[in-house]
C-alpha cells in the first residue's frame, strides 16, 4: 500500500488497484441533507507485487456542480443531486475514466413511523450498522454487546434487515448509519465508506 514517508516524493497519476472513498451525509427532520465527500487512502502495487511508494495521488473530479484535481485527503461539500445520488467520474494522466454512482436514497428515507415506534430499514447493499442512542445502552448495559462500551444501540446489516425504536425522550432524535460497499466505479475496484447522521424526530 502506498504510504506518506520520507523519501516518496512520487505522484501517482494513474489510477490504483484500489481507491477508498468517504461520504459523509447529515439530513435534518425537513429532509435537507449536508453532504461531504473525502478522497482517503489506495493501494497500487507493482509487477512484483511489491507496495510502490507515493506520497499523493492525483486526478481529474468531475461532477454536476464540480470540475477540479483531486489528491489525498482532499474534500468536496453539496455533492448530492436533485436525485438523491453521488455521481462523479475521475479521469488519470491516460484520460481513463472512472465513474461512480452512489444512490444514497435509501438512507435519506429509511424510517418510516409506525404508531409510537419508528421502523429504520438497513440499506440493502453492503455491510452496515445503526446506531441510536436507547434506553438500554443507557443504563449499566453499556457492557452488552449491543452496546459495544457506548450509550448506544448497535444494530449489525448481518443481522437484522430493519429495527424498530421508540419516539420518547428515552431514544436519541436521530441514527447512524455506518454503511460500507466494495467493488464499486464502473471499474468494480474502489470501497466507499458512508457515515450518515438521520433526525428523524
Amino acid at each position: 500500500m502506498g504510504n506518506i514517508h520520507d523519501g516518496c516524493s512520487e505522484v501517482l497519476k494513474e489510477h490504483p488497484d484500489r481507491l477508498d472513498i468517504s461520504i459523509y451525509l447529515r439530513c435534518a427532520k425537513d429532509g435537507s441533507c449536508f453532504t461531504q465527500q473525502s478522497f482517503s487512502t489506495w493501494k497500487k502495487f507493482d509487477s512484483n507485487s511489491r507496495s510502490e511508494c507515493y506520497s499523493n495521488y492525483e486526478y481529474k473530479y468531475i461532477a454536476e456542480k464540480t470540475s477540479d484535481k483531486i489528491h489525498m485527503s482532499d474534500n468536496f461539500y453539496d455533492v448530492l443531486d436533485s436525485d438523491e445520488h453521488v455521481r462523479f467520474s475521475l479521469f488519470d494522466k491516460n484520460n481513463v475514466e472512472k465513474s461512480y454512482d452512489i444512490d444514497l436514497s435509501e438512507i435519506i428515507h429509511s424510517y418510516t413511523y409506525k404508531g409510537d415506534s419508528v421502523e429504520i430499514k438497513m440499506p440493502e447493499n453492503g455491510t452496515s450498522k445503526i446506531s441510536i442512542e436507547c434506553p438500554y445502552c443507557s443504563t449499566h448495559r453499556i457492557y452488552d454487546s449491543l452496546c459495544q462500551g457506548i450509550f448506544a444501540c448497535n444494530y449489525q446489516s448481518t443481522e437484522l434487515k430493519s429495527v424498530m425504536v421508540g419516539t420518547d425522550s428515552s431514544w436519541g432524535k436521530s441514527y447512524g448509519i455506518d454503511l460500507y460497499l466494495g467493488a464499486q466505479s464502473s471499474m468494480k475496484t474502489d470501497s466507499i465508506h458512508i457515515l450518515a447522521e438521520i433526525t428523524f424526530r
